[in-house]
């Protein structure tokens, strides 16, 4: 479930969306399976990223981003969880969940014998203007500026989990605040604003560049299927 850039401001955002700071990394999506605690990593071309065993429930797909830097899974969303699918699930109810589980499970957030990678649990916050302004004043985001900041992802509360972009997901980067949504951010998030050009001339930059690395990303994954070759079912998940 990927991002649209957060051009038109929706009027309910304050009441229906949740922001979620991004760090920096790999988007992936995280799949355990047998009842080993047999886990593997996969990118978004399909390539298998990592294989190692984790404190995971069997038959859990999680949506992360890998963070070289320091060895994380930060956890954005949750399609499946302990074989239960949640993928018709709102937003809200998805992001309940995590929370919980990971309130049950805080073992998940450091490595072990049986979980060599951190899991981490992005936070979720309203998107009042003063809870925004509140967040933004401060840097960094994340302890010790690691990993460094990428941009804000925003949620819509009601919406299910679909592949690929949705309108119902949107992204800005830190320093688009202020013209965005009129909310100050502390001046280290504006070293990003490119010189000399308006945030639109930047999204329409970035746009055109993604567009690039989606040809190349194509053209890799016709070479390198998803290593399963299979879809991502329950059944796949539950096999030894």
């Amino acid at each position: 479930m990927y991002s649209e850039w957060l051009i038109e401001v929706p009027e309910n955002l304050a009441e229906r969306w949740k922001m979620i700071p991004s760090p920096e990394g790999r988007r992936c999506l995280v799949l355990t399976k047998g009842s080993q605690g047999m886990t593997r990593s996969y990118s978004k071309y399909g390539r298998t990223m990592q294989s190692w065993k984790s404190g995971l429930p069997t038959a859990t797909v999680l949506d992360c981003i890998w963070s070289d830097e320091d060895q994380t899974y930060y956890v954005l969303d949750v399609l499946v969880w302990g074989a239960h699918p949640l993928l018709d699930c709102e937003t809200e109810f998805r992001f309940f969940w995590l929370e919980t589980k990971f309130s049950e499970n805080p073992e998940l957030m450091r490595t072990y014998a049986g979980n060599k990678f951190r899991f981490v649990l992005l936070p979720r916050y309203t998107c009042s203007p003063d809870k925004l302004k509140e967040i933004m004043s401060t840097f960094p985001m994340f302890s010790h500026n690691t990993p460094p900041l990428d941009g804000l992802l925003f949620y819509h509360l009601e919406a299910g989990y679909t592949s690929g972009p949705s309108p119902l997901v949107g992204w800005l980067k830190a320093y688009m605040l202020p013209d965005v949504l009129k909310v100050p951010v502390a001046s280290m998030y504006l070293d990003g604003k490119p010189q000399g050009c308006t945030v639109q001339e930047h999204i329409s930059a970035e746009e055109e560049a993604m567009k690039l690395r989606a040809k190349k990303g194509n053209k890799k994954k016709k070479a390198v299927k998803m290593e399963t070759d299979e879809p991502i079912t329950i059944d796949y998940l539950n096999d030894y």
